[in-house]
């Protein structure tokens, strides 16, 4: 009898789908772990100031407002984020430009803010922040 034989009645399958559920345990552990830190180093990011957002984002904005406004043509600056001490996210939108689809300008803004409710965006839902944007920016007095 050969010394490689297991003994009767030992089968090595449970062992290696063991090992194969431990090691798929370890990637999607360690995936978890990466995204939990990506996302906490971005809130991070923003609650120190605002933060511009890349060119993609403001293109992809600008073809979703677009494909909503039948004929209506939408330009922005920069997309601007930010989250304030209280939690509240304030999206400012810069250098607004609306046109009607012969071309002729019907608005141009230099700024349009918005306060949202941070806990709502966490839940996956959008709500009006407590309001005053644009008086409520870091180191800014509050309205009275």
């Amino acid at each position: 009898m050969s010394d490689t034989q297991p003994p009767a009645g030992h089968d090595p399958a449970p062992r290696r789908s063991l090992r194969l559920l431990r090691a798929a345990m370890l990637v999607l552990g360690a995936v978890v772990l990466v995204i939990a830190g990506l996302a906490g180093a971005a809130y991070l990011r923003m609650s120190q100031g605002a933060l511009t957002l890349p060119d993609i984002v403001t293109t992809r904005l600008e073809a979703a407002i677009d494909r909503a406004t039948d004929g209506a043509d939408l330009t922005l600056g920069d997309l601007m984020v930010e989250v304030l001490e209280d939690g509240t996210v304030q999206v400012a939108l810069s250098d607004v430009v609306i046109r009607d689809g012969a071309g002729r300008l019907l608005a141009a803004l230099p700024l349009v803010e918005t306060d949202l409710s941070g806990a709502a965006l966490r839940r996956g839902m959008v709500k009006p922040g407590p309001g005053d944007a644009g008086r409520r920016r870091r180191g800014a007095a509050p309205a009275r």
